[in-house]
């Protein structure tokens, strides 16, 4: 089924879907009897939006701070991982034979 915001398909044995419908998007409306209510994300662009120019600036650097927090985690996670272990090889190697440029 196609809505306005996106695609919809049946899902008719989960508890959290409505009236058999299952969003495959998080952007996607949430329906509930009948009702379209905005999905957490638009309500998120909304507050944004509402805010003054003090609030915004205060927002960004939350938002800077939050997302640097995330990103160190994640890193931190591929690091422990060893997703990066080939790349780090490969630059000591590149260092290693005189292919690098001290910062």
């Amino acid at each position: 089924m196609r809505t306005s915001r996106g695609l919809v398909r049946p899902f008719k044995d989960c508890e959290r879907s409505v009236g058999g419908m299952l969003p495959t998007s998080i952007e996607v409306l949430i329906y509930f009897r009948g009702r379209v209510f905005m999905s957490q994300l638009e309500n998120i662009e909304s507050g944004v939006r509402g805010l003054s120019t003090e609030e915004l600036a205060e927002f960004r650097a939350w938002f800077a701070q939050f997302d640097a927090e995330v990103w160190d985690r994640q890193f931190e996670a591929d690091v422990k991982s060893g997703k990066l272990d080939n790349l780090a090889k490969r630059s000591l190697r590149d260092h290693n034979g005189g292919r690098s440029t001290e910062l």
